[in-house]
């Protein structure tokens, strides 16, 4: 008997990824626990050996991956974190070379990533498998249709994907963003680099959130054949999106079915903006500063349509939704991802995967609030999630039961 644990951080981004991961470790015989990451960290002492998949090796991560280890489990990371990064800088800083010297499997996203992590850590245990998200995007964008035709059944709509976990923090101030950013290590404001890094972050994620108030105000006023919808990111005050006129406020689910569904999404440097135009959905990039570094550490400047101003962006949507033209709608990006990266994933921690006992006990955990927001799921809707992703690959019995709040075991069949 062998057992992968892959935890979850946030629903929207993790959940479905890690269900396909899941699926095929089924077909290889491979029971699964899936779901919120606080309860499989505060039981790893004690349920039994097998593979623990950590979404990212930041410096928060580092302590869990060692007592993972010192527990008897193994470990392996896909790096979420990655995913739409190009800049060496950024991957360092995100990442904790203690613990990738303690992560037995390192799954990077692509050669770019493999090189930087190999400089940072040169023992580094790892082998260019690509992302699982990507293969929800590629090969099954049909499990998302119904969702998609729900989302526009009330009329065609904008989705504005927000991102200022700075500017607009759920911590109530940039200060508190800020230190918990010094506190996650991803940068050093004692040094010039980290110093530099920290201002040039500010003043365009200031930028961005200026242009986005903007181009909604315009929205809201002169778009009106089109519903306004906005997707905070779960690090921002949601409240103050509610002070613009006809903007729909989306909180917390699956991101895929309204990006497919939408006749247009706009960001700022987001990764929402790899993910919407390999949907095939029409992409704004909003960069008003095009030359900071901040904007172009992310590969979104290369696979969408960037405008830099609020003005020209407004020309190319008034374009796009009026009469299906422009630069908006000409766009075709060349993008070049590894496709089949969750059975690549499943492969490596079915072969890293100890023999071990049943799971026959399991100490339920009482979540902060914080935590809940961030990843929530009833039995019901994971049941009806795993049924279609299953369903796909091909697992034909699996049985599903509950190890407490958003926290799902998965057995394969005998």
């Amino acid at each position: 008997m062998k057992h992968a644990y892959l935890t979850c951080e946030l629903k929207g981004r993790d959940l479905d990824s890690r269900i396909l991961i899941a699926a095929h470790l089924l077909k290889r015989g491979v029971n699964v626990v899936i779901g919120q990451q606080w309860s499989m960290f505060d039981n790893a002492a004690t349920c039994p050996p097998g593979v623990f998949l950590f979404k990212s090796a930041n410096h928060w991560q580092a302590d869990w991956l060692t007592r993972c280890r010192d527990a008897g489990h193994r470990t392996a990371v896909s790096d979420e974190e990655a995913l739409a990064v190009v800049s060496p800088f950024l991957i360092r800083q995100a990442t904790s070379v203690d613990a990738v010297r303690n992560t037995d499997l390192y799954m990077f996203q692509d050669e770019n990533h493999a090189a930087v992590l190999r400089e940072m850590c040169p023992e580094v245990k790892g082998e260019v498998l690509g992302n699982a998200r990507i293969d929800l995007l590629h090969t099954l964008p049909q499990l998302y249709a119904l969702e998609a035709a729900a989302c526009k059944a009330a009329g065609p709509y904008v989705l504005v994907n927000t991102s200022f976990g700075l500017t607009n923090s759920a911590w109530g101030s940039r200060e508190r963003a800020l230190q918990a950013a010094v506190t996650a290590k991803h940068f050093d404001p004692e040094t010039a680099e980290g110093r530099a890094f920290m201002e040039d972050w500010l003043t365009t994620e200031d930028a961005n959130f200026a242009a986005v108030q903007d181009l909604l105000r315009w929205l809201s006023d002169h778009a009106r054949t089109h519903r306004i919808v906005v997707r905070p990111h779960p690090a921002e005050n949601v409240d103050v999106w509610r002070n613009f006129k006809r903007t729909e406020l989306v909180i917390g689910s699956t991101p895929i079915p309204w990006m497919m569904g939408a006749d247009l999404v706009i960001h700022t440097n987001s990764t929402t903006g790899l993910e919407s135009i390999i949907l095939g959905t029409p992409t704004l990039n909003l960069c008003p500063r095009p030359d900071s570094a901040f904007s172009n550490m992310y590969v979104t400047r290369r696979v969408n349509r960037t405008i830099g101003s609020v003005p020209d962006a407004i020309t190319a949507i008034d374009a796009l939704l009026t009469r299906k033209a422009g630069p908006l709608q000409a766009f075709k990006p060349k993008m070049d991802y590894r496709r089949g990266a969750a059975e690549r994933i499943a492969d490596r921690i079915a072969a890293l995967a100890p023999s071990s006992r049943p799971i026959d006990n399991w100490q339920v955990l009482l979540r902060a609030e914080t935590q809940r927001r961030k990843f929530t799921v009833t039995m019901e809707e994971f049941q009806r999630r795993a049924a279609l992703i299953f369903a796909e690959i091909g697992v034909a019995r699996a049985g599903i039961s509950s190890l407490g709040d958003s926290l799902f075991k998965v057995d394969a069949a005998a």
